[in-house]
């Protein structure tokens, strides 16, 4: 009563809960520094258990309260679900660190699926190299060939985005050697480029864009060494066109060859805004054919629910518009593959 008189500490009523503050600031550091340190950490747990009975949402602050403790597996317990919440506010920054904390300091329970929800919050946050190096360690903890080879391609994809060209072209040539694709040979680069561009504009083109549209495939279908051949290539023409035009072509050749042999949905709209791509950089403009393409591959993405795919094409789009000055277009399809990620 006597502090409350002095007007040296506050009450607050805070979720139904009477609490006590102090003014200012200075005066809660003079308190703190008070605590003998051999009695901190015990304050701490119990100030920590105290707000989990009071507060049981707010497991961020239990984060920090047993981590000032020196608790550390407790509070890498709440870490996770601190980490869930914030990727639920799209914190992906803050997600990411939380998961990383927990994973540091072992939290029982699968790793691999942590190590993928900090790799995915990583990428979301665009800490690319660090998205890369998780997804590559959580692509050595699974079981399963055709998941260990889904989670490398991340890996690649994400490493070759963030320029870490070693790491990135080590997975890539151990999955093409794995999957049968051709890796390109720098000698071959100039070669194959020239007559990969004139079958891109005058035959392969064509030909994709007047195949009907496929059927859209079941969530729960099990991809074929085939599909997954075609999604390396195209990833790794994402991931090399930052980086090596030559290289990435050559890969998205693979992938038009092989989209317009297996007539599959898989990858099937991503084809067409590469060709659409690449006829608009060889010619400068763009076709009514082309921009029909886009339009299917979008109306395709948007059937099947395929948001990522979806904001690829977009995304594709507005670079296609960009090269070709249709620059308020480009604007609208950037926003619009924004919105969806």
């Amino acid at each position: 009563l006597e502090l409350l008189a002095s007007h040296l500490v506050r009450l607050r009523i805070l979720d139904e809960c009477e609490c006590i503050e102090p003014y200012h600031d200075r005066l809660r550091e003079a308190v703190t520094r008070a605590i003998p340190d051999e009695r901190a950490p015990e304050l701490l747990r119990t100030l920590a258990l105290a707000h989990g009975k009071a507060h049981p949402a707010q497991v961020d602050v239990l984060v920090e309260l047993y981590q000032r403790a020196g608790d550390l597996e407790r509070a890498a317990h709440f870490a996770v679900r601190a980490a869930e919440l914030a990727e639920a506010q799209l914190a992906f920054d803050r997600a990411a660190d939380l998961y990383a904390f927990a994973l540091a300091y072992g939290v029982p329970g699968d790793r691999a699926e942590l190590e993928l929800a900090c790799a995915t919050a990583c990428a979301r946050a665009g800490r690319v190299r660090e998205a890369g190096a998780r997804y590559e360690r959580a692509a050595s903890l699974v079981p399963r060939a055709e998941e260990r080879r889904e989670l490398q391609r991340r890996a690649m994809l994400y490493y070759l985005t963030g320029a870490d060209l070693g790491p990135g072209e080590r997975i890539l040539r151990g999955l093409c050697g794995e999957l049968g694709l051709r890796f390109p040979a720098a000698q071959l680069w100039l070669t194959v480029l020239f007559a990969w561009s004139l079958y891109f504009r005058y035959l392969i083109g064509p030909r994709l864009r007047s195949l009907p549209t496929p059927a859209p495939s079941s969530p729960d279908a099990v991809r074929s060494v085939d599909d997954e051949r075609l999604e390396l290539a195209f990833m790794a023409a994402r991931g090399l066109g930052h980086h090596s035009f030559l290289q990435s072509s050559v890969f998205v050749a693979s992938g038009l060859l092989l989209t317009r042999a297996l007539r599959s949905p898989h990858q099937w709209a991503t084809a067409l805004a590469w060709e659409a791509q690449l006829e608009s950089v060889g010619r400068g403009v763009s076709s009514e054919a082309s921009d029909r393409a886009v339009g299917r591959a979008l109306s395709f993405c948007a059937e099947q629910g395929a948001f990522e795919e979806h904001a690829f094409v977009l995304a594709s789009a507005g670079a296609r518009d960009v090269y070709i000055g249709r620059v308020r277009d480009a604007e609208r399809a950037f926003d619009e593959a924004e919105n969806l990620l």
